[in-house]
């Protein structure tokens, strides 16, 4: 145990480590960082774990346009080109947001020219293409 203090009377504020009953700080978040990290004889480390369940989804509006070329005598479907428009709000990690955009786009690609769906009076029969998928990223 790095502090000598009940956690539940520590909170977190500015970067320091703050005792609730006496209103004091302890320490600093930084010195019990390197006292972790540091430590040869026991080292530890410093998580920290939280999530949020919201109650209501939030909305997102997009639209994708895909311009192709289509063999009529093969009926190979060549992608000259996709553009993807999404709504999404602010962005904080952009990284993130385009490969969300782009895994969908993907997808919807997969679906529209490679998946089937069978549907007979006892059950609907539908093949999954996931290779397809990876065969149009390579």
């Amino acid at each position: 145990m790095v502090l000598a203090e009940d956690r539940k009377n520590l909170d977190l504020r500015d970067g320091n480590v703050i005792n609730k009953t006496r209103r004091e700080i302890v320490c600093t978040v930084e010195d019990i960082t390197m006292k972790l990290f540091y430590d040869y004889k026991n080292p530890q480390t410093l998580t920290k774990e939280a999530y949020y369940s919201p109650t209501t989804n939030a909305l997102t509006f997009g639209a994708a346009f895909t311009e192709v070329t289509i063999d009529a005598s093969t009926g190979k479907v060549e992608i000259e080109k996709i553009t993807a428009i999404i709504d999404c709000g602010k962005v904080i990690n952009p990284d993130l947001a385009e490969g969300q955009v782009e895994g969908g786009t993907a997808m919807s690609v997969a679906y529209g020219l490679y998946e089937e769906i069978l549907i007979d009076e006892k059950q609907v029969e539908s093949e999954m293409a996931i290779f397809w998928i990876i065969k149009f990223l390579l």
